[in-house]
């Protein structure tokens, strides 16, 4: 009947009301994702670092548009600022291009620029060309022939999959002791939040996340511990 209905779809919504979001990684807490790194394998550090990284300065990557990305899709250019060069990503068709506009120039830039820097020159000495971009590592021990220590070796995969990801991004905010719900979504919460508290251009912010709606943009920032914030200080 109508009536039941109308409350299926009332139960419906409210349920999507509660459902939990991802906590935002704003700047500081991604730096402590990506220190929680260094004491892992090389290989694997260097492809995650520079994977949130880009993921995070990129206008918050959604992780299906994280692992498309090919090294095609990168130019080096050179800067005066540090470190001297960025990158430009040409983002390919995204979930909210429109048939005349699907591609987009983002900038890399910074520590994110050398982070990924350094995946690319690993990639080449690894033997690694062509897409994708970011590449799956799997962890094995094995048995070193002139030592016949046990040491853990690495091997790259295909390429990354969404739920991988999903599955590092966790492991790492529990090494790094960040609470609260810590998805690939985090990034793109993140860049919003810690943009708009930056005082960046709320016009240009979106520009980068592809947002078309304030309000649709707004569900994604995180508002500051209000006894620290500086909506207290207005007098």
């Amino acid at each position: 009947t109508a009536t039941v209905r109308k409350l299926l779809k009332a139960a419906r919504k409210d349920g999507k009301h509660r459902k939990e979001k991802s906590k935002a990684l704003v700047r500081d807490q991604l730096l402590e994702l990506i220190d929680a790194l260094d004491d892992m394998p090389p290989v694997y550090g260097a492809m995650m670092r520079a994977m949130l990284a880009v993921g995070f300065v990129a206008g918050g990557r959604r992780v299906s548009e994280l692992v498309a990305i090919t090294p095609d899709d990168l130019t080096r250019r050179d800067t005066k600022e540090s470190p001297g060069w960025m990158f430009e990503l040409a983002l390919g068709a995204r979930k909210t291009a429109d048939a005349a506009d699907d591609v987009k120039i983002l900038p890399i830039r910074g520590f994110a620029a050398v982070w990924l820097m350094e995946w690319l020159r690993l990639r080449e000495e690894l033997g690694v060309s062509g897409p994708p971009l970011f590449r799956a590592v799997r962890l094995r021990q094995g048995r070193d022939r002139k030592t016949r220590q046990m040491e853990t070796r690495e091997y790259l995969q295909k390429g990354v999959s969404t739920s991988w990801f999903w599955q590092q991004i966790r492991k790492l905010a529990d090494k790094a002791g960040i609470e609260g719900k810590i998805t690939p979504h985090s990034l793109r919460s993140g860049f919003a939040t810690q943009a708009v508290r930056d005082g960046v251009n709320v016009k240009q912010v979106m520009a980068m996340t592809d947002h078309k709606s304030v309000k649709v943009f707004m569900g994604y920032v995180e508002a500051e511990d209000l006894l620290t914030s500086d909506a207290g200080k207005l007098l």
